[in-house]
């Protein structure tokens, strides 16, 4: 008797331990299928500058001090300065030669703007790439969003002058920030939504936000949640892919182009979006429209 419940209680032993190796199994491929990314983030000093690069250097400081500087504060909060910043985003583009749409809605019985720089391809699907140009209530803005206006500013610069073989939007987004952040009058989700309305077919959106911040201090890299500390650097001096689950192939497809092309460290990450920070920025919206967006 004592042997027969000594072999019940191994096999049953044996068939939790087997049970557990196989749910270890299914988190580390789960873990992997998110957070492997083709190729290798560049490891090494970075190179000096060319000069082509150093001009490009100088617009992007000169863009993100203006608006973070003479402007300052970019918000519905702040009397006129959405307008100071639209006015400087319309010269900006007229100076780069190219025309833009505005997208007018009301929030706070204000009427804001979204602008928009088309420049078209050979085939009718649809490449978005945006920033948003508010900040958080009166901070100024430098990083979060005036870089990544910066940097959609030259992106248009480069676009302008290349063959295409899809459509590209370019997009300056209003109220991405607090009252507005995540609700309906957000600018990317009024933006998205119309393209929605309208049948366009997205075959991707990219996000550039808070692209600036670089550091080579030791734990510099705070993380969401403990679990990445296993896979990220603890050192903030990487350019980051972040998409949702859905998105993974767009993030995966993003990190490969940046690490061919680039000699500087990334990361990438398609996670699901009940993570914090996973959507914290306008591609989010698009994914509540079904399209693949990352940051």
């Amino acid at each position: 008797m004592k042997f027969s419940l000594f072999q019940q209680d191994k096999k049953q032993w044996i068939h939790s331990l087997s049970s557990l190796s196989v749910f270890i199994g299914i988190i580390y491929f789960t873990l992997y299928s998110l957070t492997h990314m083709p190729g290798n983030s560049f490891e090494g000093s970075l190179g000096d500058l060319s000069s082509e690069e150093i001009e490009v250097q100088t617009r992007l400081i000169e863009n993100v001090r203006y608006l973070s500087e003479d402007i300052g504060a970019r918000s519905i909060s702040v009397e006129g300065s959405l307008d100071k910043s639209k006015k400087y985003l319309i010269e900006e583009i007229h100076k780069i030669g190219l025309d833009y749409n505005e997208q007018s809605f009301t929030a706070k019985n204000k009427i804001v703007y979204n602008i928009e720089v088309p420049i078209n391809g050979l085939n009718e699907e649809t490449i978005v790439i945006g920033a948003h140009y508010d900040t958080c209530y009166y901070g100024p803005g430098a990083n979060d969003n005036a870089s990544g206006v910066a940097g959609v500013l030259e992106l248009l610069r480069y676009f302008k002058n290349i063959p295409l073989k899809h459509n590209f939007r370019f997009v300056f987004f209003v109220n991405e920030e607090p009252p507005f952040f995540l609700g309906e009058q957000m600018g990317s989700m009024v933006y998205a939504k119309k393209l929605k309305e309208q049948n366009i077919p997205v075959k991707a959106m990219i996000s550039l936000e808070t692209i600036a911040y670089f550091t080579s201090e030791k734990d510099s890299q705070r993380y969401p949640i403990d679990a990445l500390k296993l896979k990220y650097p603890s050192t903030g001096n990487f350019l980051a892919f972040v998409g949702n689950i859905q998105s993974g192939d767009l993030v995966r497809k993003a990190s490969k182009i940046f690490r061919d092309g680039v000699e500087f460290p990334s990361e990438g990450l398609s996670a699901p979006k009940s993570i914090s920070g996973i959507g914290w920025s306008d591609h989010s919206s698009f994914w509540k429209q079904g399209y693949p967006a990352i940051m």
